[in-house]
């Protein structure tokens, strides 16, 4: 599947790539947590922006501050990662947490696939 210049409302629970069509010289954020993105930040990673983040949570998953968002580059793998304490502790009921947020890719030879 083959998406033209965005991607909108990707839902993830983990992990999220995106992923390019060559291996060009990446422009990386650092470490940053999901609450800033929420805020209004945005972090690049090569030729792909991430912005326009939201985050829902209930019951034991952590607060959007303490979700750490890291750039990734790999060959074909240019996305970001999301590390906290998603975990359902037992006898306190269901807990569910939904990260969305759009790419855009910024060099129009590129697209977003898979």
């Amino acid at each position: 599947m083959v998406f033209s210049k965005f991607s909108l409302s990707l839902a993830v629970a983990g992990l999220a790539f995106a992923s390019a069509a060559s291996a060009q010289a990446a422009v990386l954020a650092g470490p940053t947590t999901l609450q800033d993105l929420v805020d209004g930040a945005t972090i690049t990673v090569g030729d792909k922006l991430f912005n326009h983040f939201t985050y829902s949570k209930t019951g034991d998953m952590p607060n959007a501050s303490d979700v750490n968002v890291v750039s990734l580059l790999e060959p074909g793998l240019w996305g970001i990662s999301f590390q906290g304490a998603f975990f359902d502790q037992a006898g306190g009921g269901a807990s569910d947490a939904l990260i969305r947020y759009r790419v855009t890719v910024l060099d129009p030879d590129f697209v977003i696939t898979d």
